[in-house]
């Protein structure tokens, strides 16, 4: 029945790529789909994607539940995350220009021949 309704979220996508990884290694995952089911349905409601301010939100709304439960399901949000790492190819952040390029001097520089002395 929920594998057939399609994720809400930008979460989504990769949602549905770690659920099918995980039960094509031979792992049922449907409690696993059910917490990321209700994470997604928050986010769609939030109108956001997966960040630490939404997570922490997320996490306000278990409240209700016994900490080994809120555990648990913490985990299966951070093991989606992990996939998610592994698995989105996201560039890397050009470098900073406040840093300078380092310089290796040789021993004709005249810079290095007076230091030596």
């Amino acid at each position: 029945m929920m594998r057939n309704t399609p994720f809400a979220s930008p979460l989504g996508p990769s949602a549905t790529d770690y659920l099918a990884h995980m039960r094509a290694l031979g792992r049922g995952y449907d409690g696993a789909e059910r917490i990321l089911r209700h994470i997604d349905a928050f986010l769609a409601r939030t109108n956001s994607d997966l960040s630490q301010a939404s997570f922490s939100e997320w996490c306000l709304t278990n409240a209700h539940l016994r900490s080994g439960v809120r555990r648990d399901r913490m985990r299966t949000v951070r093991n989606l995350c992990l996939y998610r790492r592994r698995t989105e190819h996201r560039p890397i952040p050009a470098k900073s220009s406040t840093h300078s390029t380092p310089h290796l001097y040789r021993s004709g520089d005249s810079q290095f021949a007076e230091g030596s002395r």
